[in-house]
């Protein structure tokens, strides 16, 4: 199991670099390696101008925008924290968080079920609270019903076991043997009699559903969670994974309205830097769950500052976190210049961007999407932010394994001083077998940062989509020249 860090204490009299604070208050992956970037690959220094980044489903760097937004905000904390202890400044900062975000995702005003927010590092740890939360309200043995890791994360299952290893955990597939979509109602058949089966055993159901997996896959659809929480309104409790965040306000106001949680993250589609989650909590379960005592054991690496001010959170240090105020204000400052951007704007672009990537895929040789260009990346395409348009573009590379393909995407990722600056795409995700041999793509990914800039300037669109094509021709002559030593290696 991963590594967890204490956020550290700041003195008083000055706050840590940008840098370094993007680099602190997280688990092992956030720390930088002996190259100068984290686990997946990315340094804390900006983006330069006029490079574009297609990495959104897994991380992006820093943006010019967010830094300098971040420059201004770290200048207002330390004329702050001389007459203020620094965990008041940074529950201060959060709570501003908090409201920004409610208000972006339009769950505030006196006629929305305004939700109550708790913040944390990583989609990890979001999904460690809320199996956390569950068991507090638990009044019988836990199951835990989540998709397969493949498509959600690798620490997930640990996270969601941690401590209690008598919980029923068990994985559903959401793509075939092949690595094709599952049917929808497949999935939801087998979910509903897993449902079933486990609350006739006298547990007490946690499902995870996923809206927006790695690969941009939305299930079980929203009207399937429904007729389950319905049918199961005391043993079933229901967690959205939705910490790409290409979920649109309305769904999640939804998911909200049903009583379901809701896990976010803004270190995907919005392209802030690695590591800022948010759950959030539908109004009626935070009135009940916030009398209860918060655990350390499943609130870390947690600090006071990052819940509700009503919320019993005695067990948490008071200190502050405030890498993770960072990472969330270069997120915020990336939703704002979305939102920005008229929505038929957005709608048309996402649509060519799809279009583009389509065409230079299909004319590839040795490049293959996983998904069709007609084919559904949502359950529900109609409610989107893009009209239906797919915003993650999953494609295998002619016969690569998994590890070949991991190897491939580390070259383009490298920030070394050769002729090409490096290319930075979603990392590899495992999909499915052909010929009983397991493979692997990588992805190409529209995100909040590329949609506003490419709406921002006469020719931005234009520099976006030739960046694209040029990316998707880059990786297939990697392919190719993988290939002539994949068989002098006899493999």
């Amino acid at each position: 199991m991963r590594t967890t860090h204490r956020p550290e204490p700041v003195a008083a009299d000055a706050l840590p670099s940008i840098a370094a604070a993007l680099c602190a208050g997280g688990d092992d992956r956030i720390a930088l390696t002996a190259r100068g970037v984290n686990a997946y690959g990315f340094s804390p220094v900006p983006l330069a101008a006029g490079r574009f980044e297609f990495s959104a489903s897994t991380s992006s760097t820093l943006s010019a925008a967010a830094f300098h937004r971040l420059d201004r905000l770290r200048a207002e904390i330390n004329g702050e924290i001389w007459r203020t202890p620094p965990a008041e400044v940074y529950a201060d900062r959060i709570a501003g968080v908090r409201r920004r975000l409610t208000a972006a995702l339009g769950l505030s005003g006196p006629w929305a079920a305004q939700p109550d927010i708790v913040l944390a590092p990583s989609g990890t740890d979001l999904h460690r609270l809320a199996a956390g939360l569950h068991r507090s309200l638990a009044e019988r043995p836990v199951a835990i019903l989540m998709a397969a890791p493949a498509e959600t994360g690798s620490g997930v299952a640990s996270a969601l076991n941690a401590g209690n290893p008598d919980t029923a955990l068990t994985a559903f597939e959401i793509r075939d043997a092949d690595g094709s979509p599952s049917p929808a109602a497949c999935v939801e058949a087998e979910i509903a009699d897993r449902v079933r089966v486990e609350s006739r055993r006298g547990r007490q159901v946690l499902l995870i559903a996923v809206d927006g997996s790695k690969t941009g896959l939305a299930v079980p659809g929203l009207a399937a969670l429904e007729a389950l929480a319905a049918d199961y309104p005391r043993d079933l409790t229901v967690l959205v994974d939705a910490c790409q965040l290409r979920t649109p306000p309305a769904r999640i106001a939804r998911y909200l309205a049903c009583g379901f949680l809701v896990a976010v993250s803004g270190s995907k589609f919005l392209t802030g830097p690695a590591f800022s989650g948010a759950l959030l909590i539908p109004r009626g379960l935070a009135v009940v769950l916030s009398r209860r005592p918060v655990d350390a054991a499943w609130a870390a690496p947690g600090v006071r500052g990052d819940w509700p001010g009503d919320w019993t959170t005695d067990a948490l240090p008071a200190r502050p976190n405030f890498g993770l105020l960072f990472r969330w204000e270069a997120a915020l400052t990336e939703l704002d210049r979305f939102m920005a951007v008229a929505p038929e704007r957005r709608v048309a672009f996402a649509r060519r961007f799809a279009d583009t990537v389509a065409a230079r895929l299909a004319g590839s040789r040795r490049l293959t999407p996983v998904l069709s260009a007609d084919a559904p990346c949502r359950a529900d395409p109609a409610d989107d932010w893009f009209g239906g348009a797919p915003t993650i573009f999953p494609f295998t590379l002619g016969d690569l394994g998994p590890e070949a393909v991991r190897r491939l995407h580390a070259g383009l990722m490298d920030n070394g001083d050769g002729a090409e600056a490096s290319l930075k795409l979603g990392q590899a995700v495992t999909c499915g077998q052909v010929d009983g041999r397991p493979r692997a793509a990588l992805r190409i990914s529209l995100s909040a940062r590329l949609s506003a800039e490419a709406c921002a300037a006469a020719d931005g669109e234009t520099r976006v989509l030739a960046a694209v094509a040029q990316a998707v021709d880059r990786v297939e002559r990697a392919v190719a020249a993988a290939a002539p030593r994949r068989r002098r290696a006899g493999v």
